[in-house]
């Protein structure tokens, strides 16, 4: 018993802020019920699909949050120099591509074992240019997300140190770049909603406004906004954290439902350009009431904040790997083994529960034996001299 309850132990690091725990396992949960209504009945999937947040935008604008707070840190600290840039780059990419890429990996030799995929659509996946301008492919289709953050991850610290090498205050490079970004993707949106021939529809939506790499920056920049106001104006992010708590979660309750509205109806302007930002910037108003809520404790406390330390394994393995490649196989193999009908209706929640299960339990060590080896490598990376004694902060 020891040893099953072990298979589930992560380290909980001092730093964790519990509050944002609580927003990526908000965040990871919805996303696996949302491609979890894939196994249930249509009546069953819509109902469940009303009441679940966005949670690709909450890793959107809390990715933006944490990023832009470290990239302020060490500009601060060590200054716009080109091997303080490089150490950026190889921390962020340390932490999130090697995991991508054995995944990837691993279903692109399964496509390729099963015919089901040419190589030719597969590469881009290893540039993270899948999505880049053009429609995001049907193989690894929950890997949309990548490369909004690997450009993200290259583009906002190179504009940064630019500006900041060119004579701008760290202050005023951070908040130029997320500005100009912001106002970027939502003049994107536009130009493509405006040139756009005929109705947009649910799936031109998905795949052409939601699921691509330039049209989602603003969700990202966003969160790096939030990180300016939080570090620089840290008195008013404090002060009004319960209205803005309040006003978040009230605008994402009406967005939710307007949503729902449009999705009746034929895709217009709102759903196209500003929704978008809108929902990013509610689900930032959140967050200065989560990121002052540091720490907790009993159980529910620790299955929250270890259920978001794997959250990106999760994400990585629960779809194209448990529901497509396991549980695909596994039921229909279990059933014919025990000469059982297919088409039973508990053959549908079993497979739920199934992926579920498959999909908590594979991450646990896909955290501990991938994800952790590269992050202790990031950890053994020597120290790029600093321009001032100033004490370490860990990216």
């Amino acid at each position: 018993m020891r040893s099953f309850g072990q298979w589930f132990t992560v380290e909980i690091g001092p730093k964790r802020v519990y509050g944002l725990d609580i927003l990526r396992f908000g965040a990871i949960i919805s996303v696996m019920i949302h491609h979890g209504n894939y196994v249930l009945p249509d009546p069953i999937a819509e109902v469940v699909e009303r009441i679940l947040i966005n949670g690709v935008s909450v890793f959107f604008v809390l990715s933006g949050f944490l990023i832009g707070g470290i990239l302020m840190k060490v500009l601060e600290r060590d200054g716009a120099r080109w091997p303080v840039l490089l150490d950026f780059w190889k921390r962020r990419w340390l932490r999130t591509v090697p995991p991508y890429l054995i995944i990837l990996t691993l279903l692109a030799f399964s496509a390729q074992i099963a015919g089901t995929h040419e190589l030719g659509t597969i590469w881009p996946y290893y540039l993270f240019v899948q999505n880049f301008g053009v429609q995001h492919p049907t193989f690894f289709p929950e890997a949309w997300t990548m490369p909004c953050e690997e450009w993200f991850y290259l583009m906002a610290p190179l504009l940064a140190f630019a500006l900041v090498g060119r004579g701008l205050t760290v202050r005023q490079a951070i908040l130029a770049v997320a500005l100009v970004a912001i106002v970027f993707s939502i003049w994107y949106r536009y130009d493509r909603f405006i040139n756009w021939e005929g109705i947009v529809t649910r799936r031109d939506w998905d795949l052409s406004f939601r699921k691509q790499v330039l049209p989602r920056f603003d969700s990202l920049m966003i969160g790096v906004l939030g990180a300016y106001v939080a570090r620089y104006h840290h008195a008013a992010w404090v002060r009004f954290k319960r209205p803005l708590l309040v006003i978040g979660m009230v605008a994402l309750v009406l967005l939710d439902q307007l949503d729902h509205h449009f999705e009746s109806t034929r895709i217009g302007f709102f759903s196209c350009v500003p929704s978008f930002t809108i929902a990013s910037l509610a689900l930032l108003a959140v967050m200065p009431f989560l990121s002052e809520y540091r720490t907790g404790s009993g159980p529910v406390y620790r299955a929250i904040t270890r259920f978001s330390i794997v959250s990106f394994s999760v994400y990585l393995i629960h779809l194209s790997v448990v529901q497509f490649k396991l549980v695909n196989r596994i039921t229909p193999a279990m059933l014919n083994a025990l000469a059982l009908d297919p088409s039973a209706e508990w053959v549908v929640w079993m497979n739920y529960v199934l992926y579920w299960v498959l999909s908590i339990t594979l991450a646990f060590p896909m955290y501990r034996w991938i994800e952790m080896p590269f992050m202790n490598i990031r950890k053994k990376l020597p120290q790029v001299a600093r321009q001032r004694s100033t004490p370490s902060v860990e990216a």
